[in-house]
């Protein structure tokens, strides 16, 4: 069938926004994560890390926006409010993650705070809940939302090895129920097929897993801290 076919053009364009969604979501996590090295990762002083940490993006990104897509066909057709709620449910765990694990100075409730202090420490807070449940919609992200404390947030780091791994922790356990459902719910082939099915979640499930071990390759051999990773649960 010719490319110039009205319907192949448009499937050519829609695979086309699809790639591009996804490399563009990679390489702003990982330009980001780069600029809050401060240098450390990029490409003229560890071009390996960074590479490292792109394709990881890439292949979590590339498997978790395949599985939010299984999800919302499984809803049935023209049903997104499932998905959507699915989503803020995701994000809402997200962002009190993130708090769980943040580095804050003082809490909104401190006695010693009055009453505007206390509503813009609220408002911060609220607003680094959000950025950060959002960010991590597709793959683990921290979002640093203190810019006033850069200098000593970055020498003072939170405990992003149990945040990530807790987090790594709740993709997975999605994608699975996901996994369930779609091949529950969807009548469609490859879902309506037992061998077409175990064939696609298998590959699925193994580039997550390839995303994973990328990831655990550059905190290992390429992170900044990478020397002292190993003996402090804070790196």
């Amino acid at each position: 069938e010719s490319l110039f076919n009205p319907r192949s053009f448009k499937n050519v364009l829609e695979f086309s926004s699809w790639v591009l969604s996804i490399l563009s979501l990679a390489w702003s996590f990982t330009g980001y994560s780069s600029a809050l090295k401060r240098g450390a990762m990029s490409l003229d002083v560890n071009p390996i890390g960074k590479g490292l940490v792109f394709l990881s993006n890439f292949c979590l990104v590339f498997v978790r926006m395949n599985f939010i897509i299984f999800f919302m066909y499984s809803c049935g057709p023209g049903q997104f409010y499932p998905g959507v709620i699915a989503i803020i449910g995701h994000v809402i765990i997200m962002g009190v993650l993130h708090l769980k694990f943040a580095d804050y100075d003082t809490s909104p409730f401190a006695s010693n705070l009055n009453h505007m202090e206390r509503i813009k420490k609220i408002m911060n807070l609220a607003y680094s809940f959000l950025v950060n449940g959002l960010a991590n919609i597709y793959c683990s992200n921290y979002v640093d939302t203190k810019p006033e404390q850069k200098a000593k947030s970055f020498l003072r780091k939170t405990p992003s090895f149990m945040r990530q791994v807790i987090s790594e922790i709740i993709f997975l356990t999605e994608n699975i129920a996901i996994t369930i459902i779609a091949s529950m719910s969807i009548p469609v082939k490859p879902f309506n097929n037992t061998d077409d099915r175990s064939w696609l979640f298998s590959w699925l499930f193994l580039i997550h897993l390839i995303g994973l071990s990328l990831k655990m390759m550059y905190y290992k051999f390429f992170h900044i801290w990478k020397d002292v990773a190993s003996s402090s649960p804070n790196v």
